[in-house]
Order: C-alpha cells, then sequence, then structure tokens
C-alpha cells in the first residue's frame, strides 16, 4: 500500500505502520505542534490540593442508667434499652447520700415503693442502700414494735377478762384475781419490751433465708441491697398492720389483706435485687413454705403412726379401759 509522504509511518524499521506520532507534551521547545496542540513543557508542577481538616469529633457523655421503660422492660427477658435483665448487668453505685438527707427521702421512697408496685421501681431505689439508714429503720421499728405490742396485748387481755369464763375465774372468791391479773400484765408487758431485740433479729433471719435460697438460684444481689430492699416496704406494712389490729374484725380484714400484698411487694424486690423473672422470684419466696408445709406434713404423718401403733401394741385391758 503506498504510503503517504507526509506521514512519519515507516520511519522505524521494527514497525512496519511507522512510529506513532510523538506526544506533543513531549517535543522540545520551539518544535512544530502539529494538529494544533499547545506549546511544548516541561510544565511546572501541579500543588497537590489543599483541603481544610476535619472538626473533631464531639466527645459524647457517658450515658446515664436509663432506667423503667414505659412498658416495664427488663425482667424475664432482655429490655430494648438496657439495663436489669440482661445477664451480669449492675447499676451504677449511686453517690453515697448523708445520713440526714436520706432520712428525709426516706418517705418518698417508702411510698414509691407501695404506691407503684413493680420490679422497676425496687430497681430504682435499690442503689441507694447503706448501712447506716438500716440501722436507723430497723431502731425505729424496734421502738415502733414496744409500744404497739404493749397496746395490743393490753387491748387483748382486757377482751379476754370480759369474756364470760374467764371473767368467772377472776371474780371466784377463792382466787387471787388481783396477783393473777398483775402476773399476766407484766408478762405481757416483757414480751412487748423484747420486741427491740426480736424484731430486728427476725428480720436479719428472715432476709438471711431467702438471701441463701436466691444464691442457690444464681442471684446476682448482695445481701446489703437485698435487706435495704426489704425495709422500704415490710417497715411500713409492718407498722400499718400492727395499727390494724387494733380495730375488732375489720382491722384483722383489711392486716390479712396487707399480708398478701407484701408477697407480691417481696416478689418483685427479688426480682429487681436478683434479676430473675417473675416465675424464679416467686417460686424462691415459697420455697420456705413449701418446705416447712412438708415438714409439717410430715410431722403429723410420723405422730399418727406413733399413735396408730401404740394403740395397737396396747393390751385389750387398756383399751378397754380407755374406751370406758
Amino acid at each position: 500500500m503506498p504510503q503517504d509522504p507526509n506521514s512519519n509511518y515507516g520511519s522505524d524499521p521494527h514497525n512496519p505502520y511507522g512510529a506513532a506520532p510523538q506526544d506533543p507534551r513531549y517535543l522540545p521547545p520551539n518544535a512544530s505542534t502539529p494538529f494544533g496542540a499547545p506549546p511544548a513543557g516541561p510544565y511546572p508542577p501541579t500543588p497537590p490540593p489543599v483541603y481544610p481538616p476535619y472538626p473533631p469529633y464531639p466527645a459524647y457523655p457517658p450515658l446515664p442508667y436509663p432506667g423503667p421503660g414505659p412498658q416495664g422492660y427488663g425482667y424475664g427477658y432482655p429490655p430494648p434499652y438496657g439495663g436489669p435483665g440482661y445477664p451480669g448487668y449492675n447499676p451504677p453505685p449511686t453517690p453515697k447520700t448523708p445520713l440526714k438527707e436520706a432520712l428525709r427521702q426516706l418517705p418518698q421512697q417508702y411510698l414509691r415503693v407501695l404506691t407503684r408496685p413493680s420490679a422497676a421501681t425496687f430497681a430504682n431505689e435499690m442503689g441507694k442502700a447503706d448501712w447506716n439508714v438500716i440501722w436507723v429503720q430497723l431502731l425505729a421499728y424496734a421502738l415502733a414494735c414496744v409500744i404497739l405490742y404493749y397496746i395490743f396485748f393490753q387491748e387483748s387481755l382486757h377482751i379476754l377478762i370480759s369474756l364470760p369464763p374467764f371473767s368467772a375465774a377472776f371474780n371466784n372468791p377463792n382466787m387471787n384475781s388481783q396477783l393473777l391479773l398483775a402476773s399476766m400484765q407484766t408478762s405481757l408487758t416483757t414480751s412487748a419490751i423484747s420486741q427491740i431485740i426480736s424484731a430486728p433479729l427476725r428480720i436479719f433471719f428472715s432476709v438471711g433465708i431467702y438471701y441463701l435460697i436466691a444464691k442457690l438460684f444464681k442471684g446476682k444481689g448482695e445481701f446489703l441491697t437485698q435487706l435495704y430492699s426489704t425495709l422500704l416496704f415490710f417497715v411500713p406494712l409492718d407498722i400499718i398492720t400492727l395499727l390494724l389490729m387494733l380495730i375488732p374484725f375489720v382491722g384483722w380484714v383489711l392486716a390479712f389483706a396487707l399480708s398478701i400484698y407484701s408477697i407480691i411487694l417481696y416478689i418483685f424486690m427479688l426480682m429487681a435485687v436478683h434479676q430473675f423473672s417473675g416465675g424464679k422470684a416467686t417460686l424462691v419466696y415459697f420455697i420456705p413454705a413449701i418446705v416447712g408445709f412438708i415438714l409439717l406434713a410430715a410431722l403429723i404423718a410420723f405422730y399418727v403412726f406413733l399413735i396408730y401403733s401404740i394403740m395397737h401394741t396396747m393390751p385389750q385391758s387398756y383399751l378397754s379401759l380407755w374406751h370406758g
């Protein structure tokens, strides 16, 4: 094929088609630039673009403890916001409140626990557990028990004396009724005064039993937290119950209703302190009652079997005398 005389093809012996047109950027200075290309270089280096630095990320503050959700999530299944209910969760420590301020807040805590019965309510209050507040509550509760038990015993004694069988016995001239009445009053007064020691011991024993059972079921809480949370509802409810028992009949019915309500609050407290589901907390609460019922049934069965065995091994002459 004939070549164009103006073309530079064929100038390269190793390339039958000739050398490719040179890039005008690499031509020497003042060289012709075919095809209207820009003047030959060299060109000054282009500086890299300078971008303004990115602003630093804002420092986010630590998220506070979210508290209970609107539907009361977090007990028995993981809640959507985190918090009570996740395995291994522990509420953040609450700064220690001075004793005077803690005692001032105590009536409000009583009111919240009694009027908003839920595990979330106990979860919000149990972080304020402190031994100083516990000892003050125990002392106040013991003194209230001494006063209320003394009034209750005196009222019960007056009712007992007014009953016909006992009134006849006290009016018997052959019996020193004044001495008997004084001894009974002394005994009841001593029992009331002993409440200053026995009342706190009953609380420690009861909370200790439930704490050990909760630990057997892998509870997460501490003894201090459980004792503090228990006192938040036990102290006001027990004092109200003693006051209601001074009212004949109606007071006893209301006191029984409060005892049922205290069981519900105790189960909610176990759910919050030990991160239990509702079923596990209920089982932990009723285990002492179940064990006590089994032991009582076994004891009754033992005595029935013992009496039955004695009756069958007795000689017939003794049985005839027994029957009459």
